[in-house]
Order: C-alpha cells, then structure tokens, then sequence
C-alpha cells in the first residue's frame, strides 16, 4: 500500500545504496581509488550476494565478514549480543499458486507455481555481533593459481569459448575477440597466477561485452576493461591469491551514477558464476582425494 511503513523503509533503503555508490564515484573524482579497492575485496568475502546487498551491507558495517539472519545464527549455535544493531538487506518473497497444465497423455494435472512476488527489508547481523559456539573453520586455499588454472579452462570452454595459447605481439598477456567466442593468452606467460588472472580478466569480456547487452555500446574501453580487471581482482582475492590492480581507475565513470551501479551488478553476477564454479570443482577434488 503506498505510503505504508513497508515503503518508506525499502525507500529509505534504496536511498542508503544510492548515497554509497555517489560516495564511491566522490572518492574517484577526488583523485581516490582506495574506497573501491576496498568494497572489490568486501565483494570477494559475499560474492553469493547481490550487487545491492552488498553495497549495503559495505555502508552499515565496511567489516563484515559472515552475516546470517538472528534465526540462522541461532541454528549455529551462536546468538546476537544484546543491544546489537542489525544490517538492513533485501530478501525476495514468493507466492505459490496452482496451474492446470496438460501431460503430453492427454491427461490433467494441478501443479504448485513458486514465482517470485517482491522483496522484502530483513535484518542479518555479522559474525561480530554475535557469541557462541566457533565456526566450523572454512577450506583454506592457498595463494596458488595453479590450483585453479585448468578448472578456469574448462569452465571458459564449457560456455562454448574457443581459447587458444600462443604467440601475440607485444606485451599484450591475452584478448578475447570482440565479435566471437574466442580468448588467446600469450604462451609467453609462465607465471600460473598470472595464467588465471589473464583467463578471468578475458573470460569476463566475453562475457560482459560480447554483445550480450544492449547497453555494452555505449560504455568506453576503458570502463570495459575496469569490469573485467574488478571481476579478476575479486575471484583471486577470494582465493587468496594477491594480485596487483594496475590501472587507473580515476574518473572512469565520469559521475555517472547509474551506469556505475549497472557495472557493479554485472561485476557481482560474473565473479560470483566464476567462483562458485571455481570452490565446487576444488572442493570435489578435495573430497576425492580424502
């Protein structure tokens, strides 16, 4: 209902995400890339989040590291402290409704339909705010791309990606060609950690700028390249893999809000596909081996 308290609170969150990505353009303009660094490597610790919740999660509390809902927590075995503040985020709610559709018999069948109905405002509290039991500790990884590499080919070749090794003129470690399915790293590139850094930086062109978006036109070289390099940044940090940012990122989007906050979805949604794939082949490999 409009003007109801629901309202005003999802408005007054969707004005808390909109002041956060100015305050990030800001630090740009002023000269400062070192807020986006930051929020990148806030990003590795949630990447199975949405772009949105974690803008927000990033304003309320830069230090988070592992949010769940009171509920959750308590399942855990931890429980909030008294007088704690919690996170406002977005969770989506669904209706269930029931179809009538036809078996390729002939006959009739009544099916349950979840389809999505909105989102919600709900509270998660981060680990810090919570006592209790311990953790269970997560699989560490160490910083080595080789663990990774031949996962990451296999992941750009199941998306039906040509990727070649060899020779390229230059300096120039790899390209992905603008208008096919192809990446070509430079087989001068030994280091393993670069290999990964090289196949994920182009994987994300492909995937971001292969013509998969009509709005992908209108952005210049040089945003293209800050997404694909913040989609690399965000998945070898995940790993643990210490990579150095060399570009500059000053004035890229020239204070246009709105297609800085595009870029960061699509920068959420790409890391996130590569690196749930990247955990769960390390993770069965892990299992096999035990």
């Amino acid at each position: 209902m409009p003007g109801s308290p629901f309202d005003s609170r999802v408005k007054e969150v969707n004005e808390k995400i909109n002041d956060g990505i100015e305050n990030l353009i800001s630090e740009l303009e002023k000269g400062k890339s070192e807020n986006l660094v930051n929020y990148l490597e806030f990003c590795a610790k949630f990447h199975n989040y949405s772009s949105f919740n974690q803008i927000l999660i990033f304003i309320q509390n830069p230090g988070a590291v592992h949010c769940a809902g009171f509920n959750k927590w308590k399942s855990l075995n931890r429980f909030v402290k008294k007088g704690e503040k919690g996170l406002d985020i977005f969770a989506p709610t669904f209706r269930k409704t029931k179809k009538e559709i036809e078996k390729e018999n002939g006959e009739k069948e009544v099916k349950e339909i979840t389809s999505l109905r909105g989102f919600i405002v709900v509270k998660v509290f981060d680990i810090s705010q919570t006592d209790g039991e311990p953790l269970p500790e997560l699989r560490g990884y160490e910083g080595n791309g080789e663990i990774y590499v031949s996962n990451m080919e296999t992941f750009i070749k199941g998306k039906e990606i040509t990727l070649d090794y060899g020779y390229i003129p230059g300096t120039i470690l790899g390209y992905s060609k603008k208008d096919s399915s192809y990446i070509m790293v430079s087989d001068t590139v030994i280091d393993k950690n670069e290999v990964l850094n090289v196949l994920i930086h182009e994987y994300s062109h492909q995937d971001l700028h292969r013509n998969k978006y009509e709005y992908r036109g209108e952005i210049s070289r040089q945003v293209k390249e800050l997404e694909a390099e913040s989609v690399a940044y965000i998945v070898m940090y995940s790993l643990g893999i210490k990579c150095n940012w060399g570009i500059d990122y000053i004035n890229m989007y020239n204070g246009n809000v709105e297609l800085f906050k595009k870029s960061l979805n699509f920068i959420q949604k790409t890391s996130g596909e590569i690196l749930n794939y990247l955990l769960a082949q390390t993770e069965s490999s892990n299992q096999m081996v035990a």
